[in-house]
């Protein structure tokens, strides 16, 4: 670590006011804000004062105080700090000051030169954007992934053997040129391309394609439950796979163009610190943020993007980014999205209590989102009765019927723990429930919890969970890994008898070789939620989403992300 960086994590621990210049302070301090040695603290301040950052005035004997005189206000040193750190490309070190304690009003300054610096940056030779991120990445691995941005990305350094085309719905050849199955979709061949490589230069075949698939039923991950089907996979050849299922499944295909089906490379160990794919850009990560580099030797288009930097700015920092593709000028484009999937509040049916109908249905009752959206000023969010905001109507809810049913119910005033992720308008959410329940007399306390801990098995602590499930564009897998994703609370909180009787709708879904059959299937299962209350439908969000009007093919792709791939950068 330089000096200089030494200086603001001092500054900021030590900090009284902005203007303070004078600090009294001992050299166990000192050694316990920059985990180092007395002897290595005396090193480091003469270092500062030399650079001229401050003056040091060590105290006489040991545990006495010292004093540091410095020079400058710490606002107009921030400043200079990050211009310089800018200015050379030093993204970690910028982004290291934010992830100090230092107080949002001296932050503020410095907002414009982050907010500069973010967003698009074209030269003669290379096509930039800067993207700013408020948390790091969770789980990186294609076999355990389930939160939408970390899809997102490895999608972009990942591919399949087939890909679901968004625009007409259909299966289309990628990694895989061709395909073909029996009569009874029981035996699966894929005929591979040649000349594909991965990222370190290897050139991918038949072995890669197994390793792969045997790797994601072993690792028992959030994405396995797709690999329950296959019986057995044989290499025919170095570019032909066969694949024998023990059932029939006409979902299968739509199951290899998923992200949990990426081909990984057979000849390395594999590391979320360094993920190899054969995608369209390569990945590296950083300190705090990760770059994707366009690869040149792509199998297909070379992305028009040369490079993507996602910034992982601290949520502490208070700083004003609220744009997944960032906009540093007056002008910009804005595009509305209102996917499919919803905000939901899951009851843990594995707890005794909440397996009491009367109970869920006072809170089916008494949770009426059009109430919530309109008292929290939700203009642009409607209620939910459906994954599906076409098929969402507006509910009918009363809190005398819901005093009615927790009447009926075996509740006696126990503490429910409701857990909420810690993003503004979750707490918010929860909070409201909170206030709402307490009208009836329903006791919850709210338990907030950080994206890092979604995979946690402490979170079955729960009594009751709101989360949201947000769908990819082949709604058919989308729709069965919200109940068969072993990361979903959906599953991961239904138990007893209304999983069997869901299991049993579900396997007749994956079954049903037409479309128009699963679609009726939807319904069914659907209503058989609504009637049993064994999770809320809750509402829909609309997202908006700006970027500067120079970026071209901005569409919300997956999740509602833009697809990298495609996006570009008009010269100006």
């Amino acid at each position: 670590m330089k000096a200089i960086d030494h200086y603001v994590a001092l500054r900021a621990a030590l900090l009284q006011e902005e203007e303070e210049r004078r600090v009294q302070v001992t050299l166990s301090q000192m050694a316990d804000v920059l985990c180092c040695t007395r002897k290595n603290v005396k090193v480091i301040l003469q270092k500062l004062q030399t650079e001229g950052w401050l003056q040091y005035e060590p105290g006489r004997g040991r545990g006495h105080t010292s004093e540091l005189l410095y020079t400058r206000p710490f606002s107009d040193d921030l400043h200079t700090i990050v211009a310089g750190y800018l200015e050379e490309g030093k993204v970690d070190a910028c982004l290291r000051v934010l992830h100090q304690p230092i107080p949002p009003h001296i932050l503020e300054p410095i907002a414009k030169q982050l907010q500069d610096y973010v967003g698009l940056k074209q030269t003669q030779e290379l096509d930039i954007l800067r993207i700013p991120f408020r948390r790091a990445l969770s789980v990186l691995d294609p076999a355990h992934v389930y939160i939408t941005m970390e899809s997102h990305l490895l999608r972009q350094v990942f591919d399949t053997l087939v890909c679901f085309d968004e625009n007409n719905g259909t299966i289309q050849p990628h990694l895989a040129h061709a395909w073909e199955y029996d009569n009874e979709h029981f035996i699966w061949t894929f005929y591979l391309r040649k000349g594909v490589t991965f990222h370190h230069g290897k050139v991918l075949t038949a072995e890669d394609v197994v390793y792969s698939f045997q790797r994601l039923q072993a690792s028992k991950g959030s994405n396995a439950w797709m690999m329950e089907e296959v019986k057995e996979m044989h290499i025919i050849h170095p570019y032909c796979v066969k694949i024998v299922l023990k059932r029939d499944s006409s979902l299968f295909l739509h199951y290899v163009s998923t992200v949990g089906f990426s081909i990984l490379p057979s000849d390395v160990r594999f590391t979320e610190e360094k993920l190899v794919g054969t995608g369209a850009f390569m990945y590296q990560k950083h300190e705090t943020h990760v770059t994707l580099t366009a690869y040149n030797t792509y199998f297909k288009e070379r992305a028009l993007l040369d490079r993507i930097d996602i910034l992982f700015v601290p949520q502490q920092s208070k700083l004003q980014f609220t744009y997944e593709l960032p906009v540093s000028t007056e002008e910009k484009e804005e595009i509305t999205d209102m996917s499919n999937g919803c905000r939901y509040v899951a009851f843990n049916l594995h707890k005794p209590l909440l397996q009491d109908r009367f109970l869920r249905a006072a809170l089916y009752e008494a949770l009426d989102a059009s109430v919530m959206l309109e008292e929290l000023e939700r203009t642009e969010a409607k209620p939910a009765s459906s994954f599906f905001p076409s098929k969402s109507i507006r509910e009918d809810k009363s809190l005398e019927r819901a005093r009615r049913c927790l009447a009926q119910s075996a509740y006696k005033g126990e503490e429910l723990r409701l857990y909420a992720l810690s993003f503004s308008d979750s707490l918010a959410d929860a909070i409201w429930i909170q206030k709402r329940c307490a009208m009836l007399g329903i006791s919850l306390t709210v338990v907030p919890f950080s994206i890092s801990e979604y995979y946690e098995d402490k979170l079955h602590e729960a009594d009751i969970l709101t989360m949201g499930e947000e769908f990819d564009a082949d709604i058919h897998v989308s729709f069965m890994s919200a109940f068969q994703n072993k990361s979903s609370f959906l599953h991961r909180f239904i138990g007893g008898e209304w999983k069997e009787e869901l299991d049993v709708q579900l396997q007749m879904f994956a079954r049903a070789a037409q479309e128009r059959e699963r679609l009726r299937l939807m319904d069914e299962i659907e209503e058989y939620i609504r009637r049993t209350h064994v999770f809320l439908f809750f509402y829909h969000a609309l997202k908006k989403k700006s970027y500067s009007p120079l970026l071209q093919e901005v569409t919300p792709r997956r999740f509602g992300w833009a697809d990298f791939r495609r996006v570009w950068i008009k010269p100006t």
